[in-house]
This record gives C-alpha cells, sequence and structure tokens, in this order.
C-alpha cells in the first residue's frame, strides 16, 4: 500500500490534539519519551493516534512491528480496537498488545527449550500462586523468566529486537521491577523508540511491587524526553475541581490554576450504617435511571471487596440489574475466547447485534489470518458463519431444553468452525489445555449462575456481559475506565484505607477521577460486614478538608427514607 506522507498525516475526524500543546509532538516523535498524563487526558486515544502515525506514515515500516504493553486485559482490547479502527485490519495487524504477563507467558511457551532443564517448566505445566509442584510456573515467576532468556540466549533477543521498531508502555507508573527489567532486556541500548505513558499521582500498585521513581529510570536509561498532558477532557468542570484539590494533596508542585467553569455533581454523604447507606445509594441508582431515554453507565466503587455486598442485594430485591466485578471473574470474562462464546450465544437470539458479530468474524479472520476485505475466502468463511448460525438457531428453538445441551451445540460449532488448535495457535495462552479448560468452565458457570434468575437465556447474558447493567467493582480494577455517574463507598479507615497514605490519596484519585457527571462518596459510622472494631476517623480527616475546601456539599443520614 501507499503510505501518507509525514507531513500530510492528520488525526482522525473529532480526534483533537492540537488544543494540548504537547498532544502532537509525541504522536510525531522520533525518540523515546515519557508522557505524564493527568486523569481523563486521553492517554488510550494519544497511544492510538501514535500507532496511526507510524503505521500509515511508514515510520514504522514492514516487517517491523509495533509493541504495547498493558496491565489490563480491557486495556489491550480497547488499545487494539482502536487501533484497528484507525488503521484498518491490515496495518493494525502489525500491532501487537497484550498485557506483560500474557507476552511473558507467550514468550516462555515458545522457547521453554531454552530454560536451563533445571528450571524449565514442563510441556503441560500450569499456572498459580505458588512455583510448585515441580514443572508448574507461579505467576510471579514467569516475568523474571522471559527476562533470563532473554539474558541468556542471544539469538533469541536479537531476533527480538529485530521485530518492534517502536514500543508502547501504558499506565507505566505501576510497572514493577521485573516488568522494567523485562523492557530492558528486550530494547534497553538498542534503536528501538519507546512511549511510556502514565500519572504518577495515580501509582496505587505499591502493594504489588510497583517501581518507584520508574519514570526517572526510564528517561535515564533510554535517554528519553518529558512532555506532560494536563487537560482534562473526561469530567465535568467542577469534578475536574474537586480533582485538583486533591492532586494538590498529592503534589502541590504538579498542579497547574484551578479550572474553571460549572456542571457536574459531588457529593458526601455520611450514614449511621451501612443498611442505610445501601438503600439510599439503591435509591439514588434508581433514580438516575429513570431520568432521561439513554441509560447513563453507573459504576459503584469500592476498595476493600465486602463493602458492596448489602447494597447488591437491596439492588437485586429492588429488580436493578447489576454484575459484580469484584471478584477474578471478570479477568476470565475479559479473555478473547470466553467473549467468542457469549458473542456466538447472542447471536443466536440478537442475529443483528453489531458488537456480538464483529466479536465473531473478526475472531475467525484473526484465526484463519484473513484480512478485512473482498476476498473469495472471507467471502466464504462469512458464509459459513451465516450458514452455521441459521442451523444452530433453527436447533435452539426445536431441540435445545437445558444449559448443558446449548453448551455442547457452541462447543461443536467452534470446533467446527476454528478447531482446538487453530484456537492454540491464534491465542498462546490457551496453548496449556487447562487454561483452555479454565476460560470455558467458568464462562458456562457464570452463564448458568445469570440464568438461574433470568426469564431468557438472552436476559442471562446481558448480566454476564454487564449490559445496562450497574458495575460493581474494586478501585483497582476501574483504571482506564469512565462512568456518568460513580458512587465510592465507604471512605472510613476500616474500609479504606491501608499502609501507604500516598497511595491511599493516589487510589482516592483514581476513584473520583472515574465520574464524567456525578460523583456521590460514602462513609458509615458502623459497618458490621467487615467485622471490624469502629476507630475514629482519624485518616479520613484529610480527605475531609480536601473536599470541604473543593465546595462539595455534605448530607447526614441517619435512617431510610
Amino acid at each position: 500500500m501507499a503510505f501518507v506522507r509525514p507531513e500530510n498525516w492528520r488525526p482522525d475526524p473529532g480526534v483533537d490534539l492540537q488544543s494540548e500543546k504537547d498532544a502532537m509532538p509525541v504522536v510525531t516523535s522520533d525518540r523515546s519519551v515519557a508522557v505524564v498524563a493527568g486523569p481523563g487526558a486521553g492517554k488510550t486515544e494519544l497511544l492510538a493516534q501514535r500507532a496511526s502515525y507510524l503505521l500509515l506514515t511508514g515510520t514504522c515500516p514492514p516487517p517491523q512491528r509495533i509493541l504495547a504493553l498493558c496491565f489490563k486485559v480491557d486495556a489491550v482490547d480497547n488499545l487494539k480496537r482502536r487501533v484497528h479502527t484507525r488503521c484498518g485490519p491490515d496495518l493494525s495487524e502489525r500491532f501487537d498488545c497484550s498485557t506483560f504477563h500474557s507476552y511473558a507467558k507467550h514468550f516462555m511457551d515458545r522457547f521453554r527449550l531454552a530454560i536451563p532443564s533445571q528450571r524449565r517448566p514442563a510441556e503441560n505445566y500450569e499456572l498459580g500462586k505458588l512455583h510448585r509442584p515441580p514443572g508448574n510456573v507461579s505467576f510471579d515467576k514467569m516475568i523474571p523468566i522471559a527476562s533470563d532468556i532473554l539474558r541468556q540466549v542471544d539469538p533469541i533477543r536479537r531476533a527480538l529486537r529485530a521485530t518492534y521498531s517502536h514500543v508502547f508502555l501504558d499506565e507505566f507508573q505501576d510497572c514493577t521491577v521485573a516488568q522494567y527489567e523485562l523492557v530492558k532486556q528486550m530494547f534497553h541500548g538498542t534503536g528501538a523508540i519507546l512511549t511510556a505513558v502514565g500519572d504518577t499521582n495515580q501509582s496505587i500498585m505499591g502493594w504489588a511491587g510497583a517501581l518507584e521513581g520508574v519514570f526517572e529510570d526510564f528517561r535515564r536509561d533510554f535517554e528519553a524526553g518529558r512532555r506532560a498532558l494536563v487537560l482534562n477532557r473526561r469530567s465535568a468542570p467542577y469534578l475536574q475541581q474537586v480533582q485538583w484539590h486533591v492532586i494538590k494533596a498529592i503534589d502541590p508542585q504538579s498542579v497547574g490554576s484551578l479550572p474553571q467553569g460549572s456542571g457536574g455533581t459531588a457529593q458526601l454523604a455520611k450514614y449511621a450504617d451501612s443498611e442505610v447507606e445501601a438503600d439510599d445509594v439503591a435509591s439514588k441508582i434508581q433514580s438516575l435511571l429513570q431520568q432521561g431515554d439513554a441509560r447513563p453507565a453507573i459504576a459503584v466503587l469500592v476498595r476493600a471487596k465486602d463493602v458492596a455486598k448489602r447494597l447488591m442485594r437491596v439492588l437485586r430485591h429492588r429488580g436493578i440489574r447489576h454484575r459484580d466485578e469484584t471478584s477474578d471473574l471478570q479477568d476470565v470474562l475479559s479473555e478473547p475466547l470466553s467473549r467468542l462464546i457469549r458473542s456466538w450465544l447472542r447471536l443466536l437470539w440478537e442475529p443483528r447485534d453489531r458488537e456480538a458479530w464483529d466479536t465473531v468474524t473478526e475472531s475467525l479472520l484473526q484465526s484463519f489470518g484473513l484480512v478485512d476485505d473482498d476476498s473469495t475466502q472471507e467471502a466464504r468463511l462469512r458464509d459459513q458463519v451465516h450458514s452455521r448460525l441459521k442451523a444452530d438457531r433453527k436447533f435452539v428453538r426445536q431441540q435445545v431444553t437445558d444449559g448443558e445441551q446449548l453448551r455442547r451445540l457452541t462447543s461443536d460449532t467452534l470446533v467446527a468452525l476454528l478447531g482446538v488448535e487453530r484456537v492454540r495457535a491464534t491465542w498462546p495462552q490457551y496453548a496449556q489445555e487447562s487454561n483452555l479448560k479454565r476460560v470455558c468452565n467458568r464462562t458456562w458457570d457464570a452463564i448458568w449462575k445469570a440464568r438461574e434468575g433470568a426469564e431468557t437465556w438472552l436476559e442471562a447474558l446481558n448480566e454476564v456481559d454487564g449490559r445496562e447493567a450497574v458495575r460493581i467493582m474494586t478501585i483497582h480494577k476501574s483504571k482506564g475506565l469512565e462512568f456518568d455517574a460513580v458512587f465510592l463507598l465507604g471512605l472510613e479507615d476500616e474500609a479504606f484505607f491501608g499502609s501507604d497514605d500516598k497511595e491511599e490519596w493516589c487510589c482516592f484519585l483514581v476513584a473520583i477521577s472515574r465520574a464524567k457527571q456525578g460523583l456521590w462518596i460514602t462513609r458509615c459510622d458502623r459497618r458490621p460486614e467487615l467485622d471490624k472494631p469502629a476507630r475514629r476517623w482519624v485518616r479520613f480527616q484529610g480527605f475531609y478538608e480536601c473536599l470541604s475546601a473543593a465546595g462539595v456539599s455534605i448530607e447526614r443520614m441517619d435512617a431510610a427514607r
């Protein structure tokens, strides 16, 4: 294909790179750069536009590729989808995007035999929290093993370095010692150009070993420049003002002038106990859902998982659809195989659902190595999908009476369309049969559990997929997401605070900056579900003073309305 001259490249329509003075220099940079970007600054879109520039102009020349390393599966999917939309399937095929752990696992699986025999994982090893029995691999050992391979096997290291001309590092403030060592083993001292993006004021992974001062280390080790994104494109003006006061408390040197303007809601509600809290929050959510034609995106964020249990019971009692994402189930549901299973099921009842159709077709095109054009192979594949879908829909209407039949039907279909070996070749994380079975089993367990309280299979899928549902998750899992309305539950000593004061402030900033229009924060005098003795609000006092300075209204609720 013909490349665009760099000076003629333009961002996608509707994407503004001009109002942020450092945005375009980052997108077109010919050197490594560290980008410090505040809440709502559009970090993901910045990386997508940089990928567009590199691929469309040939600055990343074929056959070289771009590697993007993220922390969350959701972030991987989001960035890959944006790059695919902006660059098309042919060019985006040269964009590799993965989590650190997934990439390390793929690397370890591919070069397993290069690992010394005394440390080599078994051929059918299993992943777990512990590095035993012998031959199995713990999650925290995957990245060091990948680093060791690169350190000890020069041909592998040289081949990898020849593959990638550009590298993206997302949420870089949370990079651990082991992850940064892997990055250095891969690209230090090479001609690769790295773009590291993050926000030191949102550093909330210290408990997981995040490397303090990693931006400074990166700038020194890779001779990287420094850029900053300061505009908040997400939150309403008043919410930006609240965030400004919090950022000032974290790092007074990092804030500019106080944002101006009006619009947006922020409120702190104090309750006698969590029963009153749950009833009032459920009423507020119900009220929001009844306003206007468009259903708002609503999230309930917690630091401790048990804090939301009472609210979930009230939501269930009131018939308000919600999804509990405080467990690791959400990680399973984000897996490509899980999304493929659920998308095929959805097409059985909603054959015109665009999102489900795109998931199925893109998965099949990827697995067969086809690009999205008018090729004969692609047309034949689409005809095959249509034919199989028509037969399965007929079978479901006439013969399927229980969940096990539906599972067998879906399994037979995906095996017929793809085959197990192609699934493993397309998604290396399923090379181990145990992992493939785990994703399938937990996906179906979630669907069956939802079906118990739903009238139809489609209603059950809607609950599992979280469509039009209130999403309940931990603050850590909310990173990178945004919602019209956010309810932050449990801003009290027992429910929120840990051992690191600064990290608690950063965690608080992450939570409140997810909100686009409305923010409600709660605290309770008594929260029996945590089974901890009540303490004075000593550590909360700093937050209280910060919210007061921002003019956040305070409501006292001693009894249910």
